[in-house]
């Protein structure tokens, strides 16, 4: 009797791409090119007072005017833009801030780690507005303060995870054999730690811009995020609060934006964790 052998299966490194990645992409897709067309077309000016206040939507002005008769519709994608914007920004300065610190730990081990991870930790036990607020306080306020106080805060998070990932990978063998041949610190970082810790890295970063997002709107609300005349998302939820019954679209239109944002990227954090789960495990 013979038996007929089995090809062996192969695990392929296709990534897969899921709905939720689809959805999130989609959603701030919309919302940039709103905002892009606010920006740029001429004739739609988020800081002119062009009509009566309170008016209902209709195909001038496509959810009416606040009250003191500016256009919703364009400060509304114009802060939604802002909004992404600084939350794109902030994850990026976190995101090189804690991968740099958290590769750095993982490569040097020992007591110079143990120092720098506590630093990490006592950046994570911080309230988050608490933390934000100092930083606005010293450094003063505007928008560059706005990002960086923002990534400054979300650093540790992304480095806590940098380090985790980095720190598994540098004891696996190919790792040890890469430092017995004398290759050298930047090579090993280069091409083994930050390939194989890019999938849990990018799934915290999605994530981070969801905070960020929820964190920049509350410290505008609060009156320490973008400041007036410039829209943003928090701003408008605190001024129109006030007008929730005789104009309630004031009010719901901001807040609708927000938790489309903060959906869409903790989407994005799903699907970037759906899919790399499925490349893993697929044989």
């Amino acid at each position: 009797m013979t038996t007929t052998a089995q090809r062996p299966r192969t695990r392929t490194r296709r990534f897969e791409i899921g709905w939720e990645v689809i959805v999130a992409t989609v959603i701030i897709a919309v919302i940039a090119v709103a905002g892009l067309i606010v920006w740029l077309l001429p004739g739609l000016d988020s800081y002119a007072t062009t009509a009566d206040p309170f008016l209902s939507p209709s195909a001038q002005h496509l959810l009416g005017t606040d009250n003191i008769g500016r256009d919703s519709f364009t400060r509304l994608a114009s802060a939604s833009l802002t909004s992404l914007l600084i939350s794109l920004s902030a994850t990026v300065i976190a995101g090189v801030i804690g991968v740099t610190v958290g590769f750095t730990a993982a490569y040097l081990e020992g007591p110079v780690a143990s120092v720098i991870m506590r630093f990490v930790d006592v950046g994570l036990a911080i309230p988050g507005i608490l933390l934000a607020l100092t930083i606005r306080v010293i450094l003063g306020a505007g928008t560059p303060t706005l990002i960086l106080s923002l990534g400054v805060l979300f650093a540790p998070s992304i480095a806590r995870i940098a380090y985790g990932a980095a720190h598994e990978i540098r004891h696996r063998a190919y790792v040890q054999a890469a430092e017995l041949d004398n290759v050298s610190g930047v090579t090993i970082v280069v091409r083994h730690l930050l390939p194989n810790a890019a999938t849990p890295v990018s799934v915290q970063l999605a994530a981070t811009a969801a905070a960020a997002v929820a964190l920049e709107a509350a410290l505008s609300y609060l009156g320490q995020g973008i400041q007036p005349p410039n829209p943003s998302i928090g701003q408008m939820v605190q001024e129109f609060g006030q007008y929730i019954q005789s104009a309630p679209l004031l009010f719901v239109g901001p807040i609708i934006s927000l938790v489309l944002m903060s959906v869409a990227w903790n989407l994005l954090s799903d699907g970037l964790r759906r899919g790399a789960n499925a490349r893993s495990i697929r044989e």
